[in-house]
């Protein structure tokens, strides 16, 4: 037989005693030709037959070898990629139980870490795990693809009423979550390099990660963290893309402006404020951060000699200073300069500014959402 130390090795690092590990490797040696007795792999390795039964029966309740045949008994070695796969979701839940027990015998101390996934299984693994965990925001932006395996999570902390915001290229049914679809999805899907999903949960934890197009188990590059720094920064980022693309399409519908920018308010202070930010930061130990009252004045600007002052220009939802016109615009006209904004409206669909017609309105306008989802959480 085909010396298998480095093998043997390997399977006892991810769980495996040193005596499953050559019984495994000796079976799938010997099974090239179907399924093989103990009494067979005894004998080729030299190995009492009762204790090598015994120790095959064992690898067979933990699913690292099959019985193909139960009289005689015969064995058949599970795949090494399914077993290694498996091991190595063990030695994940091993260390998630030694984190929980070991939390229970002191105060958190922050880990600071950031963890390398190696391949799709434990991507998904890890997905699964913080949306299972998941109590008040769940954030996540992603491919289709890479949404609908994790739907049933999605769905399941749905149903326990945590709040499910999810940005993606193109439509897709998630129950009890709001939908935000990129209006430039498919040149997003076009640029990509493969699959992707972006996850943070409660502000705590988050998971980045591309997938290889085409290799169905392997990752071009994929991590997660738990440091509350790094999962800050991912919270408004995916914070921040899910109120652009919902201003972009709200926009497009032709929204009365207040009503934008009400509802703008009003979602981006649901995903800040859903997580106690100021009682983290006091958890951690953090001093507490006074923002300063007033910003510092810009230098003043100085017009050129030959030209007249022209008040700088400003992006917002409101009336912006404008040089002098020919004529005044109409109630509820969009004000833009076409040499300067025209070009960058068309390629963001985010520089926008609109003057607001004279007469106010009550009319109340749920942000645009994917059909069928539901947009009064």
């Amino acid at each position: 037989m085909t010396d298998s130390t480095d093998a043997i090795a390997a399977l006892a690092a991810l769980g495996l005693t040193r005596c499953e590990a050559e019984i495994y490797a000796g079976l799938l040696q010997l099974a090239h030709d179907g399924p093989v007795s103990g009494y067979g792999v005894a004998k080729a390795l030299g190995r009492d037959p009762a204790n090598t039964t015994k120790t095959l029966a064992t690898l067979a309740r933990s699913g690292a070898v099959q019985v193909a045949q139960t009289k005689p008994c015969l064995y058949l070695p599970t795949p090494p990629e399914q077993l290694t796969t498996e091991l190595a979701r063990r030695v994940y839940d091993r260390r998630d139980e030694a984190v929980r027990l070991l939390a229970e015998l002191g105060p958190r101390v922050v880990a600071g870490g950031l963890y390398t996934l190696r391949d799709r299984d434990q991507v998904w693994h890890r997905c699964r795990q913080l949306v299972a965990a998941g109590r008040d925001l769940v954030l996540i932006e992603g491919s289709p693809e890479c949404l609908a395996a994790l739907q049933p999570e999605l769905e399941a902390a749905g149903r326990r009423r945590v709040a499910l915001l999810v940005h993606t290229t193109r439509p897709c049914v998630i129950a009890d979550a709001r939908i935000f679809v990129d209006p430039a999805g498919e040149a997003r899907l076009a640029a990509a390099p493969g699959p992707w999903i972006h996850l943070v949960v409660d502000g705590s934890a988050r998971v980045d990660a591309f997938l290889h197009p085409h290799r169905k188990q392997e990752v071009l590059q994929a991590n997660w963290s738990d440091d509350p720094y790094l999962s800050y920064a991912a919270h408004r980022a995916i914070g921040d893309a899910i109120v652009n693309c919902a201003v972009t399409v709200l926009k497009e519908s032709g929204i009365d402006p207040a009503v934008v920018s009400a509802r703008t308010r009003e979602l981006s202070g649901l995903i800040t404020q859903l997580v106690d930010w100021p009682l983290r930061w006091r958890q951690l130990g953090v001093p507490r951060y006074t923002p300063p009252l007033t910003a510092a004045a810009p230098p003043a600007v100085r017009p050129r000699p030959d030209a007249p002052y022209e008040p700088a220009r400003v992006d917002s939802f409101g009336p912006r200073p404008t040089t002098s016109r020919a004529a005044t615009p109409t109630a509820g006209e969009v004000v833009a300069d076409a040499d300067h904004n025209a070009n960058r409206e068309r390629s963001t669909g985010l520089q926008f500014v609109f003057r607001r017609p004279p007469e106010e309105t009550d009319e109340e306008t749920d942000i645009p959402t994917s059909e069928g989802q539901d947009s009064d959480r």
